[in-house]
């Protein structure tokens, strides 16, 4: 018997490619078959888990569940129709109906693994064992009911005999498909060798050749789109080879170019000199710097902040992270989060860094919004309460006994405690809406007026204040919360009420345009300066504070509408010239 390497190449390959074969399909036929009972099993539970759900709805089950006998007998109708054991527990263990078996001769189930996880809170109790009463490996799943105010638990079970037979075929199938794949592999691998074989035994003449100085070179061989046929003519293309990786490293630096082109992070390389290797427009737009022939700079030269140079030098004296918060003139105030990072080779030595810029102004910004936010609830809240305190404090210290003098006190209170009740419900709103979710449907505009007006019926007589309805008629079906587009036209028309002058008049148009359909509440009151129209929707915002509190607003009620209106995916402008009136104007879009 020869010795291994006393075989031919081609020998030795057959044999390689052979082995390898045999365990790689070893490999792939056991996983498959582990693979395939857990996929038929994982089927038969759905199976199972789907018929539990339809038989806890089962109307007859529920009407025969304290009749033992009647759903014994419907039980096993059913188990023969869907091919499946069925058996009803009660929640002792005691059985009630089977599908196979006569359930007073059946043994308490308290003790059964499926049993016991359902009666431990699990939504399914699931086991694969030999059934004592049918004498078959089965697989079980149970989950408890409550049907008639009874506990009860349904189980279900199938025979793992089909499963087991169907994956013993399966088996076969593939074991044979499996071997004869490897005979034709190998006799395929047995004839493709031989031209491999023939190439190596030209290139080895060649080369004796060459040692004999017959020939300078290697010349070209009759199976040349092989690799072994390739392998002479490898040096001729090295120069080819050289240029391709050339082009392979620029299309990755445009790549790169390209990625930190379109971040929204400003990027900027520097080597241990402190030299720029790169940087990307959104940094040069952060720090407001010229970006050309800005690559060799100096950092200190370009960046001019020595705060970023006593950074960048920690960075390149330790290998370490840094982040910190700095504020930058540009040329309006931005605040940005610089992330400083070291750069090393491959030996750990540090050859640069990276810093990596966040632009945060808009987290500041809202973060200053939170902070007045707090501060304007906490003064609209604490002005109406002094005033209640101080009268409530009035009385009981000065023991006030004059009715009258009392009566107009506590009008006073009253009024401020309606006032501070009035905010924390528009606070209430407002935050409501900010969270909640629209849900729009097609409605039609047509009674969209009549709660409002109605509401605010009797502030309209208060001053004379004559309502214009133009409202178009056979208006499209739009997309709204009916509710809140109420809700939105009650703060519109009390604002159009309360700003108003007395026998003024209020005007409620609604029209189609584009696809959409307009809505506008013009009024002939007071107007708003023009320095004012863009903060009227901002939170406590008020254009007169001394005669909003005389008319009784809480400074949210634009604000309202506006979330409203950003809910239904629309727009809200404002037209007003001061004693001339106010004109708010949406849209809704149509329904399709």
């Amino acid at each position: 018997m020869k010795k291994w390497n006393e075989l031919s190449l081609r020998s030795q390959l057959i044999i390689v490619f052979a082995l390898i074969q045999i365990i790689l399909f070893s490999l792939i036929f056991y996983f498959v078959s582990l693979n395939y009972r857990n996929f038929y099993i994982e089927q038969l539970e759905i199976n199972l888990k789907d018929n539990i759900n339809l038989l806890k709805n089962d109307k007859l089950i529920i009407s025969y569940i304290n009749n033992p006998d009647q759903l014994d007998q419907y039980i096993k109708d059913i188990g023969k129709t869907i091919n499946t054991r069925i058996t009803i527990i009660k929640d002792e263990g005691n059985v009630i109906a089977d599908s196979r078996y006569e359930p007073e001769l059946m043994d308490n189930h308290i003790d059964r693994p499926e049993v016991r996880d359902t009666l431990q809170g699990n939504d399914y109790g699931v086991s694969s064992r030999m059934s004592d009463t049918l004498n078959h490996k089965m697989h079980y799943i149970a989950a408890s009911s409550n049907i008639n105010n009874s506990k009860v638990i349904i189980r279900l079970a199938k025979s793992l005999e089909n499963i087991n037979r169907v994956i013993i075929e399966d088996i076969y199938k593939y074991l044979l498909f499996l071997v004869l794949l490897l005979l034709a592999s190998n006799i395929i691998v047995w004839q493709y060798s031989k031209a491999i074989i023939t190439s190596l035994k030209k290139i080895k003449n060649m080369a004796r050749e060459i040692t004999r100085g017959q020939r300078n070179e290697i010349g070209e061989i009759s199976y040349s789109n092989n690799e072994l046929g390739s392998l002479v003519r490898e040096y001729n293309r090295l120069g080819q080879e050289l240029d391709k990786k050339i082009d392979i490293l620029m299309e990755e630096k445009n790549k790169l170019s390209a990625i930190l082109n379109s971040m929204t992070e400003g990027v900027i390389a520097t080597d241990v000199n402190k030299k720029i290797l790169m940087i990307n427009p959104k940094a040069c737009e952060m720090l407001n710097i010229n970006c050309e022939n800005i690559e060799g700079s100096s950092f200190m030269n370009k960046i001019r902040d020595y705060r970023c140079e006593e950074y960048l030098d920690k960075v390149l004296s330790k290998n370490e992270y840094y982040s910190t918060e700095m504020k930058f003139k540009n040329p309006k105030l931005i605040y940005l989060e610089c992330n400083f990072q070291t750069i090393t080779d491959n030996n750990k030595n540090i050859i640069g860094a990276v810093i990596v810029l966040i632009d945060v102004s808009r987290i500041k910004q809202l973060e200053e919004m939170r902070k007045d936010f707090v501060a304007n609830v906490s003064h609209e809240l604490k002005t109406p309460l002094t005033s209640i305190k101080g009268y409530a404090d009035t009385i009981t210290e000065n023991e006030i006994t004059d009715y009258q003098t009392i009566n107009k006190f506590v009008s006073i209170i009253s009024q401020e405690t309606t006032r501070l009740n009035l905010l924390i419900n528009d606070l209430l709103d407002l935050s409501k809406l900010e969270s909640e979710y629209f849900d729009l449907k097609p409605e039609k505009l047509d009674n969209i007026l009549d709660k409002p007006l109605k509401l605010l019926k009797n502030e309209l007589e208060k001053k004379d204040i004559e309502v214009f309805n133009h409202f178009d008629k056979d208006l499209p079906f739009v997309k709204m919360n009916k509710s809140q587009i109420e809700n939105l036209l009650i703060n519109l028309i009390d604002n159009a009420i309360k700003y108003n002058k007395k026998h003024g008049k209020i005007y409620l148009r609604a029209y189609e345009k584009e696809n959409k359909v307009f809505i506008e509440v013009e009024d002939t009151g007071l107007g708003i300066p023009q320095k004012d129209q863009k903060r009227i929707f901002e939170r406590f915002y008020r254009v007169d504070k001394a005669r909003s509190k005389d008319v009784g607003g809480t400074g949210i009620g634009l604000s309202i509408v506006k979330h409203i209106v950003k809910g239904h995916n629309s727009k809200i402008e404002v037209k007003s010239e001061e004693g001339e009136g106010t004109n708010f104007k949406f849209y809704l879009n149509k329904a399709k």
